[in-house]
């Protein structure tokens, strides 16, 4: 399993955590009872948790893609492990998205009887205000780190690209060196034939050599022989 994967599992369980924290200061003092705490607080929130959202869809999509490419695939455990972790991803995901939709429904029925909840005191405001601003940063880091992962990511793809394109270009020569080699093969061959109509020439020379060598001795026998016959 590849740390950019892992890293992408760490910022969705933050970013999911985050989405919490921020519905639950939504509700404000009305936890305990389930109702939504300030109508201002509680929109803002929810925005935010709109757009956390669409942060971890992409996120999810992300992790899908690094668990189809990653080499360990062809591992079934592994393979199985991966596909668990993005589906539970996703369960959370669903989840933050109900919650967020009840919390929705509850802030409009609130708003339809009390005229908005204008009736928190002061000090719930401020502690829901304080509370917002806690989950706001944290979801500003969170966001951050994804982004973080995903130049990571970008990075990385793009060192893969210049890989594969230096191993395209290694290729290229290969293939011009088996050419040359094939050339080499070829004018060794042609040597190899011409240097056995040399020796075949070479051959040939002395045994005609040889052969006139013969006939001149051969004549010089009989003029002998005719010679020493005469003047016996």
């Amino acid at each position: 399993m590849s740390e950019t994967f892992r890293l992408y599992e760490r910022e969705a369980q933050d970013m999911l955590s985050s989405g919490l924290g921020l519905l639950s200061s939504a509700r404000g003092s009305g936890a305990d009872t389930g109702t939504v705490g300030t109508s201002a607080l509680s929109a803002t929130a929810h925005k935010e948790v709109d757009a956390l959202l669409a942060e971890l869809q992409a996120l999810v999509r992300s992790m899908e893609l690094e668990a189809a490419s990653h080499p360990s695939r062809r591992d079934s455990d592994i393979r199985k492990s991966m596909d668990a972790r993005v589906g539970d991803v996703r369960a959370q995901i669903v989840e933050l998205r109900a919650q967020l939709k009840h919390d929705k429904q509850q802030l409009q029925s609130r708003m339809l009887l009390d005229g908005g909840g204008g009736g928190s005191s002061a000090a719930t405001r401020e502690g829901d205000r304080r509370n917002m601003q806690k989950q706001t940063e944290q979801l500003e880091r969170a966001s951050e780190r994804v982004k973080e992962s995903q130049r990571v990511a970008a990075d990385t793809e793009l060192m893969g690209a210049q890989i594969l394109s230096d191993l395209s270009g290694q290729g290229a020569v290969l293939a011009r060196a088996r050419e040359n080699l094939g050339g080499v093969n070829e004018d060794l061959t042609r040597s190899h034939g011409v240097m056995g109509a040399i020796n075949r020439r070479e051959f040939t020379n002395r045994l005609v050599m040889y052969s006139v060598a013969a006939a001149v001795v051969l004549v010089l026998l009989i003029v002998l022989f005719f010679r020493f016959n005469r003047h016996s």
